[in-house]
């Protein structure tokens, strides 16, 4: 039986169609992987960015929230330390501080807000 051997440069044709066509794809993939790192890098950085600005933020609301917990304690200690606020109804009679609720609403809801946030702290 005989056998047909291809000639040389039709194997040599073949091998360097086949190797440019590994190239092309070699470079394909190269290409976008390139493109996936940068578009990785550039998320990255944003959450970096972003996690930055929570920092800060956080920052901003702890002071904030010692700031009101501090006047929160004054004003307690205030009203501890004395019977009520005189000439509050421009007639110099004492007003008792049990009577002046309606007066102070946001320190419940300050002492809720500031409740509420530790938690979430907590939580996080």
């Amino acid at each position: 039986m005989t056998q047909i051997v291809p000639d040389g440069e039709a194997i040599r044709i073949k091998m360097s169609e086949a190797l440019a066509e590994i190239e092309a794809h070699v470079y394909t993939l190269e290409s976008t992987l390139k493109a996936s790192i940068k578009a990785n890098g550039q998320f990255v950085a944003e959450i970096i960015t972003v996690k930055a600005e929570r920092d800060a933020a956080l920052a901003r609301v702890t002071v904030l929230q010692n700031s009101l917990e501090g006047l929160l304690s004054e004003v307690d200690a205030l009203i501890g330390d004395s019977q009520g606020v005189y000439g509050l109804h421009l007639n110099g009679d004492n007003s008792p501080w049990d009577e002046l609720g309606d007066w102070l609403p946001s320190r419940d809801t300050s002492r809720a807000a500031i409740t509420a946030w530790n938690a979430l702290k907590e939580q996080s």
